[in-house]
């Protein structure tokens, strides 16, 4: 699975830079919340460990022994496709996949992302307490994603930042773009959906150029 390895990628950035032998020393990593040794206020780390195991505990051990066991992988280039071969650390990297998810709009619009929030709740009938809340539900999951998607795509905010809006790990905003990349392409009501929200946005917002 992609995002698996994405994750396992980038937790060991920090070896293969030689700044420690195991990835669970690096201080700024988001590895100890993984393996529950420590837990910050923006990791969410259950939908990674749910696809070890329903057990917490077995989960992370089962992780913990994924990403061991590519201790020795050298650098990727299909992470990265370009010329660059520098190690690109946690938010870096995810920065350059929000930008490649899609590169049809070179401008952004002035929006506060807490309006994107309310425009897709609305739309969607969902919650504005339940997209901002730790539930995992699908009908939380999908609206956050959106939110992110228009967020990133219209508003121009980073993959780190949306984030940290919504106590999520940038892992997981990241395949929640991919997601929803991939509806827009299979199911064209989700277009249309997608479309007519962008639209409302825009339609007030003050355009700038991407960063």
């Amino acid at each position: 699975m992609y995002l698996l390895e994405l994750s396992a990628y980038i937790h060991l950035n920090p070896v293969r830079a030689g700044l420690v032998k195991n990835p669970a020393n690096y201080p700024w990593s988001s590895y100890s919340s993984y393996l529950g040794r420590s837990r910050d206020s923006i990791t969410d780390t259950d939908f990674v460990l749910s696809q070890f195991s329903d057990k917490k505990n077995a989960a992370r051990r089962k992780y913990d022994l994924y990403v061991r066991d590519r201790l020795g992988q050298g650098h990727r280039d299909d992470f990265y496709e370009t010329k660059d071969q520098r190690f690109l650390g946690d938010g870096e990297y995810l920065e350059y996949v929000g930008r490649h998810i899609n590169q049809t709009l070179p401008f952004s619009y002035e929006i506060r992302l807490e309006e994107i929030v309310s425009q897709v709740g609305s739309a969607l009938g969902i919650p504005t307490e339940l997209l901002y809340s730790s539930s995992r539900s699908h009908q939380g999951a999908w609206g956050r994603a959106v939110c992110a998607y228009l967020g990133h795509r219209v508003g121009g905010f980073h993959i780190k930042e949306i984030a940290e809006r919504f106590s999520r790990d940038p892992v997981a905003v990241t395949y929640g773009l991919k997601k929803v990349e991939q509806r827009l392409r299979e199911d064209k009501k989700v277009e249309a959906e997608m479309r007519a929200l962008e639209n409302s946005l825009v339609k007030n917002g003050r355009r700038k150029i991407k960063t």
